[in-house]
């Protein structure tokens, strides 16, 4: 497959490499008329094609496209979502934990396991301590998806954010690593919000350009009269005029320039 635009500028090169082929030709054989007695008085053929019309058929093989997607959910309503979401992960890991009573003094809160720092950029502040508001963190996660590189993967971000945010929230609400049990299954929870938060980032990771950079076609014309049909073949009608140009160098003073003259 080679780009359309390319296709046909090999058609208009070589058209004119068939030209050049052939002035080359008429000026040997006029050198050779010259060295003749009778020759050099016959004038040397020169042909010249004044238009030419190609028809060709080509087959559409496929298309080179630029895609821009964006995260585009509004800042607002990606909060409330978050909240949402985990309050009801909360909800299901206190009805799990069957109303069993807090720890003692001295107990451990629960840390997340993934460091946030791994994806953060250097223009991002720590949210700093154990902060009871989680908007700090929650507009890091925001802006990182805003900004992410690779838009269509944003499965790291949402998996360090969900459980730093997740882990945050436990704190909030005075649950401690002590209440927690096995039986609690807190990592199915914890896989069961970022799968939703990450189905929710990716339902709204859309398309917001679409350009078509090239138009791919299949030179090979065994191939346009074997398997093709009307929505994939299309006729290049080209009209080829025949133009010469000679250049000229003209001395102006101490300086030489050259000028292009047309037919």
């Amino acid at each position: 497959m080679i780009t359309l635009s390319d296709y046909l500028s090999f058609l208009y090169t070589e058209v004119t490499r068939a030209r050049i082929n052939l002035d080359h030709y008429v000026a040997e054989q006029a050198q050779e008329f010259a060295k003749d007695e009778i020759l050099k008085h016959f004038p040397v053929a020169r042909f010249r094609i004044p238009e030419m019309e190609l028809n060709i058929p080509v087959m559409i093989s496929g298309a080179k496209y630029q895609t821009t997607i964006r995260f585009t959910t509004e800042q607002e309503f990606f909060y409330k979502f978050i909240k949402g979401e985990l309050s009801l992960a909360l909800q299901n890991l206190k009805i799990r934990m069957k109303k069993q009573a807090s720890g003692g003094a001295g107990i451990t809160v629960l840390k997340p396991s993934l460091n946030i720092d791994i994806i953060k950029s250097s223009i991002f502040r720590p949210s700093g301590g154990s902060t009871r508001d989680i908007s700090p963190l929650l507009t890091e996660f925001y802006v990182q998806l805003v900004n992410n590189a690779v838009q269509s993967q944003p499965e790291n971000i949402v998996k360090v954010y969900t459980e730093n945010l997740f882990f945050e929230h436990l704190k909030d609400n005075q649950i401690t690593e002590a209440q927690i049990k096995p039986e609690h299954k807190l990592q199915e929870i914890l896989d069961t919000l970022e799968s939703k938060i990450l189905a929710k980032v990716l339902e709204d990771t859309i398309v917001v350009n679409n350009v078509l950079k090239n138009l791919l076609v299949d030179p090979e014309t065994h191939k346009v009269h074997a398997g093709s049909n009307e929505f994939s073949v299309f006729q290049i009608k080209a009209k080829i005029n025949e133009e010469g140009l000679f250049v000229h160098s003209v001395k102006e003073g101490d300086e030489i320039k050259k000028i292009v003259e047309f037919e």
